[in-house]
Order: structure tokens, then sequence, then C-alpha cells
């Protein structure tokens, strides 16, 4: 026995109410678009930082989240905890 299923999407009729999803979609695409020129010029100072001062691209972007969530002191405690753990269950 198979189940059949379906997709129901509701088209709307009025003219009104598609310029409106329309204009949204616009403004969104444009929102995307400009993520998208955000994510190249982190990428491109990410690297040129990298290049120039000889730190792997890995640290200086974990700087840069730790910086930007203000979370530095979280990500250390979190740490010192999975040390004491690894060092109590890794034989040395």
């Amino acid at each position: 026995m198979s189940v059949e299923k379906t997709v129901d999407i509701v088209i709307p009729s009025s003219p009104a109410d598609r310029e409106a999803i329309f204009a949204v979609i616009k403004e969104l695409s444009n929102s995307l678009t400009r993520q998208e020129g955000e994510a190249d010029y982190r990428k491109e100072a990410l690297k040129e930082l990298s290049e120039k001062y000889e730190i792997d691209k890995k640290y200086l972007r974990q700087l840069l989240v730790d910086f930007h969530k203000d979370r530095f002191e979280e990500k250390s405690d979190e740490r010192v905890q999975y040390e004491g753990l690894y060092e109590a269950i890794i034989p040395q």
C-alpha cells in the first residue's frame, strides 16, 4: 500500500496581495545581496590580515566571533573544563 502525499499551495488571487508579496520578496533578495557582500568583505579582510600578520585565518575568525558575541570568558571556562575532562579520561 502506498501513501500519496499532496501539497496544497495557496496562490493569492488578488493582484494587490501578489504585489505585496513580490515587494517583500524583492526586499528580502536585496537583503541577501547585502549579506553576501558583507560575507565577501569579511572573507577578504581576514585573508589580508592572515597574510600580513602570518596568523592562521581560523584564529582570526575565532577572534572575530568571540569578540562579536562577547564570549571569550565563556569559551575560556569551557576550555578549562574540557582540559580537566580530557586529563581525567585520556591516559597520559
